[in-house]
């Protein structure tokens, strides 16, 4: 059983492309057995304006992101105070 979110009224063709790229550049990134990966996930367009898409497990969309979190701003700001400055990363490595 797979989760899901249902879509309608949104042409999900690019995204399904898109989803496609993202699991050949998962099986590179595999492959070539590099300390990075990616998770795939899957996209149907069943009509050019409706389609399936998998929910991915324990993740959290930006719009509830933005309404949950009052100091959000953008990303790259959510990212650094949630994982630290750009430099502390790299240390890390």
């Amino acid at each position: 059983l797979v989760p899901v979110i249902v879509k309608a009224r949104d042409d999900l063709r690019q995204e399904q492309f898109a989803a496609q790229l993202v699991a050949q550049a998962a099986a590179i990134l595999d492959a070539s057995r590099l300390a990075a990966w990616l998770r795939p996930y899957q996209v149907l367009a069943t009509a050019p304006d409706a389609g399936l898409i998998e929910a991915i497990p324990d993740t959290v969309s930006l719009d509830a992101l933005r309404r949950l979190d009052p100091h959000y701003l953008d990303l790259l700001d959510f990212f650094t105070r949630y994982f630290g400055p750009r430099d502390k990363l790299a240390a890390a490595r």
